[in-house]
């Protein structure tokens, strides 16, 4: 309790003095409860935490009455500690230096930052002097709040534009899912996709993945740059990155499965390594992973590059996601474009260095050019849609 005391005075001392804060706000579900954080950064990007709170439910309206619930548990004990007569408000001093916000694109997120926009303007009339008679200028710039969303998670709502494509195939005969994680509204490629990785990735399935095993027979074949990741703990781009990964080492399994782990007798293999096996064979899940690759090739791959790059300013986004837009837009309606996304001619940011590995095996098989080229154009298509 002292320590949370001694935290919370120095919340308010730096927080009430520091103007254009940014909230950075995020939820998560631990044990079936839901919690929120609030943390702020002054101009200097110093983090503080202004507190983590379990919350009923995950609306947006209770995500501001938490907000609430801290900043008035911080200004209580300020009047405890410090000044029992403080005349001035420590939860709307600091409420009124949050200039900035930022989250990622969920919609409750969407709606919170709307919530704390207008609350704060609320504010503002309530605690700033003759706050009605300053001249609209002044007005604008004490209630103006910028808000701002995580460009990576662009990438989670790709993934979700091409499941939706990917759900036109669903229920693939040849697809044995018995032992892949059944996830509503999932398309059975990506089902697949999620059996490969609990097979080979480290950390995926311990009792009847093969992870290790697969690394050094890959090894032995003198591949070692590419490698299959686990998707827990990997949000951003996994999808893609696992896809693409897939096609290119989809040989390598079927010889590994069939000939080494299985010593020629297929029936030797636990349920899981069959369904691999069986899914592998599947031309629309095998044309689904390319197409994953090639996204992440020369779209998603690309862009979180420029995102991630500290070089980037925020203002500079707009003209890469219009850029992108109107790429998309062009392989959404003309086929030869689409042939020039798979062949690598034709890409949404030409100034961004590709790395050559993998090239030649996404693009190079002329009996599945046509079904990836089909999936792309959709994906594209829906995507400008959205």
């Amino acid at each position: 309790m002292r320590r949370l005391a001694i935290f919370q005075v120095q919340t308010a001392e730096i927080c009430t003095a520091a103007a254009n804060q940014t909230l950075y706000t995020d939820e998560t579900l631990k044990f079936g409860e839901t919690f929120s954080s609030f943390i702020t950064t002054d101009d200097n990007k110093t983090p503080f935490l202004l507190g983590l709170k379990q919350m009923s439910n995950k609306a947006a309206q209770t995500q501001l009455d938490t907000l609430k619930s801290i900043l008035n548990d911080i200004e209580t004990r300020i009047k405890c500690l410090v000044d029992q007569n403080l005349q001035t408000s420590t939860s709307f001093n600091i409420r009124k230096n949050i200039k900035y916000t930022m989250s990622d694109r969920a919609a409750t997120e969407i709606v919170f930052n709307q919530l704390l926009k207008n609350y704060r303007e609320k504010l503002l009339k309530e605690h700033v002097e003759k706050y009605d008679d300053l001249p609209d200028v002044e007005k604008d710039i004490l209630s103006r709040m910028y808000i701002f969303f995580c460009g990576l998670h662009l990438t989670v709502n790709i993934a979700d534009v091409i499941n939706k494509v990917f759900m036109q195939t669903k229920n693939i005969e040849d697809f044995d899912s018995d032992f892949s994680h059944e996830k509503v509204g999932e398309a059975d490629i990506l089902r697949a996709l999620r059996c490969v990785c609990k097979a080979f990735a480290v950390g995926g399935d311990e009792k009847c993945g093969t992870s290790l095993e697969f690394k050094t027979y890959l090894n032995r074949n003198d591949i070692k740059t590419v490698d299959i990741k686990p998707f827990h703990r990997n949000r951003f781009n996994i999808v893609f990155h696992n896809g693409g990964t897939a096609f290119h080492l989809r040989d390598y399994i079927h010889k590994f499965l069939t000939e080494v782990k299985s010593e020629g007798h297929v029936s030797n293999l636990n349920g899981l390594l069959r369904a691999v096996l069986k899914s592998i064979k599947v031309p629309e899940i095998i044309t689904g992973f390319r197409a994953l690759g090639i996204f992440n090739k020369f779209i998603t791959t690309p862009l979180m590059k420029v995102l991630e790059n500290k070089s980037t300013h925020i203002f500079d986004m707009n003209q890469r996601y219009q850029t992108l837009v109107t790429y998309l837009e062009n392989v959404s309606v003309d086929l030869e474009r689409t042939q020039e996304l798979l062949t690598g001619e034709y890409v949404p940011f030409p100034d961004i260095a590709i790395k050559k590995m993998m090239f030649g095996l996404l693009w190079c098989i002329a009996k599945m050019m046509r079904p990836a080229q089909l999936f792309l154009l959709k994906c594209a298509h829906l995507f400008v849609r959205l």
